[in-house]
């Protein structure tokens, strides 16, 4: 690949306050999809993530929800991977979730995002995080060190994070005029 597997794992090893991941998809192991393992066949971008969470950062995965990315008798597609990784931050205690898109909240057709904001260092790429993408694939990134930027996109994170954009509404049926200044409970 164009932005090779270390520098991608020197990012998230040298996180040391967040991590956050927004991917089209993470498989929760590589190898073959029905016989391989996490212990034989590791994805090492994800085991990485979790190794972040456990050196305690703030840890969220976001991947999308589109209907061939949650499929019931796929082993290793995203609503299995939110489970793999929800289930380790339940049992260690870890800052740590996972979860897909709410794309009808936000009225996305899907989220195909290769995004990654570990600390103040921003990764925007084309990278999948499948075995085939990260050894085969003539994927291409780029890495922005730059607090501004990851706030930036912070800020997009944590919008697509939500899974309740509506703004609230308060509602006053008793009068329809107060004088201003006037605190309402």
């Amino acid at each position: 690949t164009s932005l090779s597997n270390s520098t991608i794992l020197g990012m998230l090893e040298s996180a040391q306050e967040r991590v956050y991941v927004e991917e089209f998809y993470i498989y929760k192991h590589w190898g073959d999809r029905t016989t391989g393992t996490i212990a034989d066949d590791p994805n090492i971008y994800l085991e990485a993530v979790i190794d972040a969470a456990r050196r305690g950062n703030e840890v969220r995965v976001l991947m999308d929800a589109s209907y061939y990315n949650i499929e019931p008798d796929d082993p290793i597609d995203n609503d299995d991977t939110a489970r793999y990784i929800n289930e380790i931050a339940l049992a260690e205690g870890l800052d740590m979730e996972a979860k897909v898109v709410n794309l009808t909240e936000h009225d996305f057709g899907k989220i195909h995002n290769k995004g990654l904001i570990a600390d103040d260092k921003v990764l925007i790429s084309s990278i999948n995080w499948n075995e085939n993408s990260a050894t085969e694939n003539r994927e291409t990134g780029i890495i922005i060190e730059n607090a501004e930027a990851a706030e930036f996109f912070t800020g997009i994170f944590d919008y697509d994070w939500m899974d309740d954009t509506t703004l609230p509404f308060a509602h006053f049926s008793i009068e329809t005029n107060y004088p201003s200044n006037t605190t309402i409970n």
